[in-house]
């Protein structure tokens, strides 16, 4: 995962989506519980839902990676809330940088999108996570409420997860081109990740790879509520995900000591980090589909 692979992949993959126009869902204002103002996107099914999904994104990845599968879903009768992080994609406004950070994305972002969807369809619902998007599990205690969890492409971000060149890549991102990046404006620039990223979450971010322990250094915790979730969950992972290999996607399975687990481990397509969200990987959405209606 070097730095320009990782800027390359995740341009490409929006560019990609960009060229295919569909339905981006109907636009949401959503309030964090600091006031700062956020934008998701609903998908509602034409006839009654059959299950609820918030769709959280991972770091640098905005809210429309999920419109292809959200699209899908729709159709057959699963509600689809997607949104974008503060100082992401369509989340942005003159207070969202100064106080974006990995923190405020879990306990405040991630929350008012949870808070959203029970409080306007009265349910509990699926998460579908990507990335980042799962390890909020182990940073909000209010994401017990989900019904079921469904990981795509979730990890733990210690660098020994990745072997041989790949470890040398990593190191290298995290210690020069993260920060090097970070030097340059805030948010940091479209060219070094693909996406536009607050500085507060960049550093966040550094900070975690160069712990020893990922998350976990600043918030031990997380172990516990890792530990103590409940509900059924899905992972997914790709053998040529450069950026979630599969030895940091078991690692994070690992922390899930008291849901009932189920790993798909793709190895015949290439996916990378967000091709599970693509056209193509119907046969993929058709088990989130049938895990997410399953009560």
């Amino acid at each position: 995962m070097t730095s320009a692979s990782l800027g390359r992949s995740r341009s490409e993959s929006a560019s990609s989506q960009q060229d295919q126009p569909q339905a981006l869902g109907q636009a949401v204002q959503l309030k964090a519980s600091d006031g700062v103002p956020l934008v998701g996107r609903v998908f509602e099914p034409a006839g009654r839902s059959r299950a609820s999904l918030l769709a959280l994104p991972g770091i640098g990845v905005p809210q429309r990676v999920f419109r292809h599968a959200a699209a899908w879903l729709r159709q057959r009768g699963v509600r689809v809330v997607s949104m974008d992080y503060r100082g992401v994609g369509e989340s942005v406004h003159p207070d969202a940088c100064p106080t974006a950070s990995l923190t405020a994305w879990a306990t405040r972002d991630a929350v008012c999108g949870l808070d959203f969807v029970r409080s306007t369809y009265d349910d509990a619902p699926v998460l579908l996570a990507h990335s980042f998007g799962g390890q909020i599990l182990g940073l909000a205690d209010e994401l017990r409420g989900v019904r079921r969890a469904i990981l795509v492409g979730s990890q733990l971000g210690h660098p020994q997860h990745w072997r041989g060149w790949s470890r040398v890549q990593v190191e290298f991102f995290w210690r020069c081109w993260l920060p090097l990046a970070g030097l340059v404006s805030d948010p940091l620039p479209r060219w070094a990740l693909g996406e536009r990223l607050p500085l507060g979450v960049a550093r966040q971010w550094r900070a975690w790879a160069t712990s020893g322990d990922w998350l976990f250094e600043e918030f031990p915790d997380a172990r516990d509520r890792f530990a103590d979730f409940r509900a059924p969950l899905l992972m997914c992972s790709s053998r040529d995900d450069t950026i979630a290999p599969p030895h940091a996607v078991r690692a994070l399975l690992a922390c899930f000591r008291s849901a009932p687990t189920d790993l798909i481990d793709i190895e015949s397509q290439r996916v990378g980090h967000v091709g599970f969200f693509r056209p193509g990987f119907e046969w993929l959405w058709e088990r989130w589909l049938d895990f997410a209606v399953s009560r």
